[in-house]
């Protein structure tokens, strides 16, 4: 249907020198894989860019 919502599941597997970021339909399909340079407040700003670009 045209109403239908995709609900996806991401997670952040924190490192000292990288962020990995996988995002998940929730029947398990992936839809992102983004791997960030942990690096102070950037991270946030390029982890919701990531996250956005992968629509």
């Amino acid at each position: 249907m045209a109403n239908d919502r995709l609900k996806v599941i991401a997670d952040v597997d924190t490192h000292s020198d990288t962020h990995h970021v996988p995002v998940i339909t929730e029947h398990g399909k992936p839809v992102a894989d983004k791997e960030l340079l942990a690096v102070g407040s950037g991270c946030a700003i390029s982890l919701i860019s990531s996250l956005n670009s992968a629509w």
